[in-house]
């Protein structure tokens, strides 16, 4: 199917640890169905996520960096990830919920770029 087009929105975050490797710039995918709750996990993940889903040129790029992906945004109120998008003000922040509200607004796949500046 074609990939929806609509409003752009972007928030800040990190990716990986110092042990892992950060998430590969390019363009990912998530949707409603995406979304995975949290309980008893908020120090780690927040309480809830959305898994990502790889385009056409991160899944090689990924897999040539011997990453088998399972990337997600996520919360948390510890710094750092093993590869995911954690959003900067950790937790249930308004950013994470902001971008919650955004995806349940648009109720379909919406297109994710992560870019480094």
């Amino acid at each position: 199917g074609s990939r929806p087009t609509g409003e752009t929105r972007s928030w800040p975050g990190n990716s990986g640890n110092g042990v892992f490797e950060p998430i590969t710039s390019g363009t990912y995918y998530t949707s409603p169905r995406d979304k995975e709750r949290h309980p008893g996990e908020y120090d780690t993940w927040g309480p809830f996520s959305y898994r990502l889903h790889e385009g056409l040129t991160t899944r090689p790029i990924n897999r040539l960096l011997g990453r088998s992906g399972g990337f997600h945004f996520h919360g948390g109120t510890s710094f750092g990830t093993a590869g995911c998008i954690e959003f900067t003000d950790f937790g249930e922040s308004n950013d994470l919920l902001e971008f919650d509200e955004l995806i349940r607004n648009y109720g379909q796949e919406i297109r994710v770029q992560v870019d480094y500046k």
